[in-house]
């Protein structure tokens, strides 16, 4: 049996049209989400991104070189998916900004006045569950102030 060539032709485009239109994949295509997806192609709305598990208000015990204290504390959303701001970190007034990644958080050095002292503090820490770890030291006007170690529990 012969096949005419535009026969051919036209059986051809058909072969590489079923070739060329595989499925796409859905699922989370943001690399900043826990539930990041390498393999997707296309967005499906999934993403949960690595902020998300850290917001929440927490009950926190602090043990610093001068006491122990404890509070509460508000990790809150910034609209960014490693970012976000903490809230009564330290007892202070003023919001600390955090990045995180998948389980890890970072407080970048920063410099603010409460009460007429300048303090700057940096430090990171971790969340395991409902309990985040957090570690930061602190200088008061530029001289070395100490460190404080903190254990939240989410409420």
């Amino acid at each position: 049996m012969r096949i005419s060539t535009p026969a051919l032709l036209i059986l051809s485009f058909i072969a590489l049209g079923l070739v060329g239109t595989g499925c796409s994949k859905m699922g989370c295509t943001n690399p900043y989400s826990d539930n990041y997806d390498p393999e997707a192609s296309e967005e499906d709305g999934s993403c949960v991104p690595f902020s998300a598990k850290f917001l929440g208000e927490y009950r926190v015990e602090e043990s610093c070189t001068i006491g122990n204290f404890g509070y509460l504390m508000t990790l809150n959303d910034v609209a960014s998916d490693t970012s976000l701001v903490i809230n009564g970190l330290g007892q202070y007034k003023t919001a600390i900004r955090a990045r995180v990644n998948a389980s890890a958080l970072v407080i970048p050095s920063q410099t603010f006045t409460e009460q007429g002292v300048e303090l700057t503090l940096s430090g990171d820490g971790t969340l395991d569950g409902q309990i985040m770890t957090i570690s930061y030291t602190y200088l008061f006007n530029g001289k070395p102030g100490g460190a404080c170690v903190l254990t939240c529990t989410r409420i």
